[in-house]
């Protein structure tokens, strides 16, 4: 994903036509290159809601696209959510924090979605 400490000596990494190698792990993200983990991180007080909404939009900013507002993110959420068999309690949980391992998947997944 870009950590500063490896070195890639040889070979390209193509995603989209374009030299992952040569973008900044922000960039990356942002043109769909997504990093999941075996144990995600917990961000207490920050809940999923919250997260998700500002991610997306981030995202949409990034493809000149309008932002979401609230009533639209909450209808594309909850059908993604129904699409992973997710309870909608999770989006007033704090991100990870709490969560088993299959709900930490799930979520991942859902993050992804």
């Amino acid at each position: 994903m870009g950590r500063e400490t490896y070195e890639v000596t040889e070979g390209t990494v193509t995603y989209k036509d374009r030299d992952l190698l040569e973008l900044s792990a922000e960039e990356r993200a942002r043109e769909g290159v997504f990093l999941v983990f075996q144990y995600p991180v917990e961000i207490p007080g920050v809940n999923s809601k919250y997260f998700l909404n500002s991610a997306l939009n981030e995202d949409r900013q990034h493809k000149s696209q309008p932002a979401l507002d609230e009533w639209e993110f909450l209808a594309l959420v909850k059908e993604k959510m129904q699409l992973l068999e997710l309870r909608e309690d999770l989006l007033a949980r704090s991100v990870n924090e709490g969560f088993s391992g299959g709900e930490q998947n799930r979520n991942e997944i859902f993050q992804m979605a």
